[in-house]
């Protein structure tokens, strides 16, 4: 009886297996055909997920802001995980932003809307077609990105178009809100090729000197250690980005603050 009894538990372990692999793919193909946007709450907030990529003091402060101004910016939904760079733009995304301030400006301010490209980074909604001629790449933070105003009215765009009237130029603009020296090496690193004759801008302001608990460099090494990879292809998963949103109890920050990129890092 023995030898037909282990077969039979056997093919019971892994139909157990099976069900369940296809139960939770279920839910996975569900939310992703739904379109599904994980956010975590925060008080009556739903802040983005992709948040919890931020450095604990600096998603601590925005959680204090989104409080204080009474609502989370609608272009904080244009924006993705990402492994190198902690997070940034989704590629090939548009957006009209309505919803919005910021922490120097109390009252909501006008109108403007994203548009990305396949890489990821800001353009405007008709693509130019590259021109024989020189670029001007631009690596920054907000300024550069041009938060708050429509592409055209950027200053990197605005200085394209004062450049071309003496020659011809492209725009390249890698910039992102928030970024900092540290992400722009990162960006430059994927992203710099420059031919002779090319213009490059590299504008980054106080994100450097923003208080954090871990620097830009130890967040980046810590995502991209062997555990850390196999925690990032787990998020990945809707459903397990899912199920972290759930309000489990978060511990309580005890730390001595640093900067995102502190003096020494500076070489």
């Amino acid at each position: 009886m023995a030898s037909f009894e282990n077969p039979k538990k056997v093919q019971t372990f892994w139909f157990s297996i099976i069900v369940v692999f296809f139960f939770f793919g279920f839910i996975e193909l569900a939310l992703r055909v739904s379109g599904f946007e994980p956010a975590f709450r925060y008080k009556s907030f739903s802040i983005p997920s992709w948040m919890e990529e931020m450095d604990p003091v600096v998603l601590e402060k925005y959680q204090q802001f989104v409080a204080g101004q009474g609502f989370v910016n609608e272009d904080a939904y244009a924006y993705e995980p990402d492994l190198r760079y902690g997070y940034r733009l989704k590629p090939n995304y548009s957006t009209t932003v309505q919803n919005y301030s910021s922490a120097f400006v109390v009252d909501k301010l006008p109108t403007w809307t994203i548009f990305s490209n396949t890489e990821g980074f800001r353009s405007s909604s008709n693509e130019a077609t590259i021109k024989e001629g020189k670029t001007l790449h631009v690596l920054g933070d907000s300024s550069s990105f041009g938060w708050g105003v429509e592409y055209e009215k950027s200053y990197p765009s605005q200085l394209v178009e004062k450049l071309s009237t003496i020659a011809t130029f492209n725009l390249r603009n890698l910039s992102l809100p928030g970024f900092s020296t540290f992400q722009g090496k990162l960006l430059w690193q994927e992203y710099g090729n420059v031919k002779d004759g090319d213009w490059v801008i590299l504008s980054f302001g106080w994100n450097d000197s923003y208080s954090s608990l871990q620097t830009d460099r130890r967040q980046f090494n810590l995502r991209n250690s062997i555990a850390g990879k196999i925690n990032w292809k787990l998020k990945h998963l809707l459903l397990f980005r899912w199920m972290r949103t759930w309000g489990f109890p978060r511990r309580a920050l005890d730390h001595n603050e640093g900067t995102r990129v502190p003096l020494t890092q500076y070489r």
